[in-house]
């Protein structure tokens, strides 16, 4: 699951534009993070973990644990809205959108990949 934060991190000021990010792109933009960043971005924004867990989970401060999330979400936005899969979908290389549900569903493990 992504938190509504992240979705909001992820909008610009065309809000239709999270609704049209593909489950597929977003899982390969999270796997492209440098390892210290997915790890963070995992626990706190898949997970729910709060700054303070995640920080005594990775071992260290809460600062830093801030700084790699934030660092991750850009990179989170950059891949997937600079460049990414809208200039894509205008050649006709981008299939079918999947919703939040279904993102969900399938990272639960109950649904197709």
């Amino acid at each position: 699951m992504i938190s509504q934060e992240t979705l909001r991190a992820f909008r610009d000021p065309h809000s239709a534009v999270a609704g049209r990010i593909r489950t597929m792109e977003i899982e390969a933009a999270v796997k492209e993070l440098p390892e210290g960043y997915r790890t963070v971005f995992l626990l706190a924004d898949v997970q729910g973990f709060s700054y303070k867990e995640v920080a005594a989970s990775v071992g260290c401060p809460i600062g830093t644990v801030m700084s790699r999330l934030h660092r991750a979400r850009r990179l989170l936005q950059k891949s997937l809205l600079g460049d990414g899969i809208f200039e894509r979908e205008e050649r006709g290389e981008v299939a079918e959108v999947a919703s939040l549900e279904e993102f969900r569903t399938r990272k639960a493990g109950g649904g197709e990949s």
